[in-house]
């Protein structure tokens, strides 16, 4: 198996701001900072290597800083479609082992949440961990159209 070389956190941080520069709708409603500071912020959140995080974010640089922050931080980033119902959001989150979820609107009285955050437009549900993490770090988790 071939293994590629790490991408450098610099050469990211450049292509972010690229791509945000050449988004209409990029706000200042989205993640600030580098992706490493991204990685930090979720390290200081509670999110283990290895912890799930369910993406429930429309296409943009939103999503991609928090893909590449739940990277930077050792999490193992899972994109849902963002117009899933709050029950189909519940029970991915639910059989993916999530530890964490950001979306349009998490409910404060979400089952499990043990922190809510908002991050402009976003808000960000940590859930207690229910044992070791269910994946291993760098891994990416792909949805498709037959996931229920």
């Amino acid at each position: 198996m071939n293994v590629c070389e790490p991408i450098p956190p610099s050469v990211i941080d450049a292509f972010l701001d690229r791509t945000r520069d050449r988004c209409p709708g990029a706000s200042v409603a989205d993640p600030k900072g580098t992706v490493e500071d991204q990685g930090a912020r979720w390290r200081d959140m509670g999110l283990r290597p290895g912890d799930v995080v369910a993406l429930a974010l429309p296409n943009g640089i939103s999503l991609l800083r928090h893909f590449f922050g739940v990277l930077a931080a050792g999490g193992v980033p899972a994109l849902v479609a963002p117009n899933a119902p709050a029950a189909r959001l519940h029970r991915l989150t639910a059989a993916l082992g999530a530890r964490a979820i950001v979306a349009a609107h998490v409910p404060r009285d979400t089952e499990g949440l043990e922190r809510h955050e908002n991050h402009g437009r976003m808000h960000v549900g940590l859930f207690t961990p229910a044992g070791d993490p269910a994946a291993n770090p760098g891994e990416v988790i792909l949805l498709t159209s037959g996931t229920s």
